[in-house]
């Protein structure tokens, strides 16, 4: 008691000292849901996901901004699992009608649509993706799925976090950092980077193991070799033998810029590391001009953290709590608002409490929670999409691009307005010059062919040939000597006629009667369009598969009968009976027509008539012939009594 209240004595002090303005705090439950709307959707099975709370709401902005959403995780995806756009396009695979299971990949995208095609097929299907899908935000930012639009995350997948990569590739908060990721700078030829040798013509510079950010930019003639990569483990490779983009060296991905700039090539190599093994950057002998930067980030020895802070203390009465949401994080269109757990006093929840003091509580510290906000649509904008080809190969062509007039509405969607909303000034250039260098031996395509099919995918192809600047042809090796790869002399093509052929499953069993029996079997006509199979009436009739056969059989089955047994009676009628049963051949069998059964029981009469007892004293009653009686076996009921005489003398007999 006397501990909890020095604590507590000693709070008071730390409360003194580091209250400045007060900050709302508001109290919200961390992981129960007391709103009306109902609790926290469960997050997906592995990764980092997104789990969504939404309350019940009466406008479409309520619902907006009543939709909370915060990271999850509940356990790393093992090595071998697929991604989670495979995953969901894996959902729906399924049986077509021809028995064909159907399987469906997705189309490698960085947005919210889920687009997934048929492995196997044309089929295609477009939805929205799940919540916690990774996506690119507009500006390119890496995010996550959330109610169908993309929400910036920070660097380590969580929603709020703020936090971005520095140039050594840490992801730390924003301006946060320990002076550690130090930038080393120099010039190719005369660096100050950390080795330098010279070798005949030959300018090496090291970058060593570990760094990031790398940015090599070289400048030389268009016959000049330029740039070698050399490691030690791995051997060399010269640069200008790939083709821009991206390259996989030593374990990392470079990306190869060339430009030309006057009668220079500028090579340009970027790498964001860091990288496994030290790699040295040199010029080749054959280069004039040794001109180059060379720029590259690196962490320097860690730095002394140690000090004597409180922040593994525990302090009594200290929680997290989620402040007030932000202010929306764009001025108009679709934006983000964040609630962040803060350090808080549960008993003076007012007061300002720094988040250090909670220190002891980091490991439960719970995930910030984001919703959408919308500020109204954003002034319209001019958008350049991407530059068609050029109109020449060499010698000056043109190029044009369209524009597209853009306004992005409350929900995050751009939609296509009239041109005349946007600014005259603001409007990008629709063309430009490409394509200056002068014209060498060239490769010439002809006009594409018919295609091979007249329904589904087929090939055209067309003539490619080498020809000179005044459109003769010449020898191809002539063109060989150029960088340029020659066009493609086919490609694929398809036409708007759907491909239609007949479709059968297995026959069924046979059924009727013995020497009448048919199978049958489903036919259908199916057809494969740009959403896949399906059933159709394209088909021609005359090559249309049988769907009712004859069943072929060697002998019926017939019923067959035994000899009647006694009759169950010693006098008067009975009951006999015998054996009927299904044969084919000498074997039994089944399938005999049961209409045609022969009855296997017959009523029976004994070689003599049931007796009664003799009643003495009585006579037969005169018009009726007792004999008859007494010989039918009547002797019983009105008989009996009617024929008393006769019918009990065969008592005697």
């Amino acid at each position: 008691m006397c501990n909890a209240k020095a604590k507590r004595v000693f709070l008071s002090f730390l409360l003194l000292a580091a209250v400045t303005q007060p900050v709302a705090v508001v109290p919200l439950p961390l992981v129960q849901d007391s709103s009306t709307g109902g609790g926290w959707v469960p997050c997906r099975a592995c990764g980092i996901g997104v789990s969504t709370r939404r309350n019940q709401c009466a406008s479409n902005d309520a619902c907006l901004r009543d939709t909370l959403y915060r990271s999850c995780f509940i356990t790393e995806c093992p090595a071998n699992t697929s991604s989670f756009r495979d995953r969901q396009c894996a959902a729906f695979n399924t049986i077509g009608p021809s028995q064909t299971l159907y399987t469906w990949a997705p189309v490698p995208s960085t947005s919210c649509q889920l687009v997934c095609v048929q492995t196997a097929g044309s089929g295609m299907l477009n939805v929205l993706a799940a919540d916690g899908t990774d996506c690119l935000t507009t500006s390119g930012d890496r995010g996550i799925c959330a109610g169908g639009n993309c929400m910036s995350t920070g660097c380590d997948g969580i929603l709020g976090s703020g936090k971005v990569l520095d140039e050594c590739n840490r992801c730390l908060a924003p301006n946060v950092g320990d002076g550690r990721c130090v930038r080393f700078l120099g010039s190719i030829g005369g660096t100050q980077i950390a080795t330098r040798k010279q070798d005949g013509n030959n300018t090496d510079c090291l970058i060593p193991v570990g760094a990031s950010s790398i940015n090599v930019t070289h400048m030389k003639k268009p016959h000049e070799k330029g740039l070698m990569l050399t490691s030690k483990q791995e051997g060399r490779y010269v640069i200008s033998d790939y083709a821009p983009g991206d390259i996989q060296l030593f374990g990392v991905i470079f990306h190869y810029e060339l430009r030309q700039e006057l009668t220079f090539d500028v090579q340009t190599l970027l790498v964001q590391g860091p990288l496994p093994t030290d790699i040295s950057v040199q010029v080749l002998p054959n280069s004039t001009s040794s001109s180059g930067v060379l720029q590259y980030y690196q962490l320097t020895a860690q730095l002394d953290t140690t000090d004597s802070t409180v922040d593994s203390q525990e302090i009594p009465g200290l929680g997290w709590t989620y402040s007030a949401f932000s202010t929306c994080s764009v001025s108009c269109g679709l934006g983000v608002e964040i609630s962040t757990a803060k350090c808080a006093d549960l008993e003076y929840p007012d007061r300002n409490i720094p988040d250090d003091l909670c220190g002891f509580l980091a490991d439960s510290r719970p995930q910030p929670l984001v919703r959408w906000c919308s500020m109204g649509p954003c002034p319209p904008k001019w958008k350049a999409l991407t530059w068609g080809m050029c109109s020449a190969s060499c010698g000056g062509g043109v190029q044009t691009r369209p524009l597209q007039c853009l306004q992005l509405q409350v929900d995050g969607m751009e939609v296509v307005v009239n041109s005349s909303s946007c600014p005259a000034s603001g409007m990008p250039p629709q063309k430009q010059v490409c394509n200056s260098r002068p014209c060498q031996p060239h490769w010439q395509a002809g006009a594409w062919g018919p295609c091979s099919t007249t329904c589904g995918s087929g090939i055209q192809t067309r003539s490619v040939v080498c020809a000179d600047i005044n459109g003769q042809i010449v020898n191809k090796v002539h063109c060989e000597d150029d960088e340029t790869p020659p066009p493609p002399s086919t490609t694929l093509c398809s036409n708007n006629q759907a491909c239609c052929s007949w479709a059968t499953q297995d026959w069924g069993p046979c059924a009727g009667v013995c020497g009448s029996m048919y199978k049958y079997r489903p036919v259908l006509c199916l057809c494969e369009g740009s959403g896949g199979l399906y059933q159709g009436s394209g088909c021609s009739n005359s090559s249309r598969p049988e769907n009712k056969q004859r069943c072929l059989q060697t002998s019926c089955p017939t019923w067959q009968t035994g000899a009647w047994g006694p009759c169950s009676a010693t006098c008067g009628p009975g009951i006999s009976y015998r054996a009927v049963y299904c044969t084919n051949g000498n074997q039994t069998a089944t399938g005999c027509d049961i209409t045609t059964q022969p009855s296997n029981v017959v009523v029976c009469q004994a070689n003599r008539p049931c007796c009664t007892p003799c009643v003495s004293g009585c006579a037969n009653i005169q018009g009726i012939d007792c004999n008859y009686v007494k010989r039918t076996g009547q002797c019983n009921g009105y008989y009996q009594q009617a024929c008393c005489q006769t019918c009990s003398d065969c008592c005697n007999t």
